[in-house]
């Protein structure tokens, strides 16, 4: 029976048969399992579309590899590189292999002229993500890797900090209450100066001058 046959049955059964509310139940339920099927049939394409894109990438991966492994010679034959006898792990490795960090290591030489800490003398090496901090805390960031003016009241707990920015060191006051000056220059709060050989630092009662070293 064709569909146009089938149809005119139906609407022969909903004509004499059905109620006009049946009748719509009937035609609905028919919408909705032609949309089940169409949708089904969809999936299915999806699918296999999917399954065929995987199958090619993974085909153009091993003919990269195959031809990796190759190399020419002088008459155009094509024989077995050594590069073959490399397992993937061993390329993993070399492709998680940390590169060496080409940013220099400058070293901020500090001499205390004036102030309750005259004549002591520090090395500090400030990083980009570790600065050495300047303040009258004796906390260990500031004994073991900056500098601890601890017997100066006039220092703020946390006053300064020395930071490697780029290639160079730049000195930024955070908010000291008393102020810093670089070759008798007052500084601006949270601004970063940029620190140059044989500069004098005043924090609170001490002075220091700096000392850059870089490398060769």
């Amino acid at each position: 029976m064709t569909r146009s046959q089938q149809n005119k049955g139906n609407d022969a059964i909903l004509s004499d048969e059905w109620t006009i509310e049946a009748a719509i139940a009937w035609k609905l339920q028919e919408c909705c399992n032609a949309a089940d099927n169409s949708r089904n049939e969809l999936m299915e394409e999806l699918d296999g579309l999917q399954k065929s894109m995987l199958e090619n990438e993974y085909g153009e991966k091993e003919n990269d590899i195959n031809t990796s492994a190759v190399v020419s010679t002088k008459g155009g034959a094509k024989v077995p590189s050594k590069a073959t006898s490399a397992t993937p792990a061993t390329t993993t490795k070399f492709k998680n292999r940390a590169v060496k960090s080409t940013v220099p290591t400058i070293t901020v030489h500090v001499t205390v002229l004036e102030g309750p800490h005259k004549g002591q003398t520090r090395a500090l090496t400030p990083k980009t993500n570790a600065p050495c901090m300047v303040g009258r805390s004796a906390g260990a960031k500031f004994r073991k890797s900056g500098l601890s003016f601890k017997e100066d009241s006039e220092v703020s707990t946390t006053h300064g900090k020395f930071q490697l920015l780029g290639r160079k060191i730049f000195f930024t006051d955070v908010g000291s209450s008393n102020g810093t000056r670089i070759d008798n220059e007052e500084l601006r709060k949270n601004v970063e100066y940029e620190v140059e050989d044989g500069m004098t630092f005043q924090v609170g009662g001490t002075i220091f001058t700096v000392r850059l070293e870089t490398p060769n």
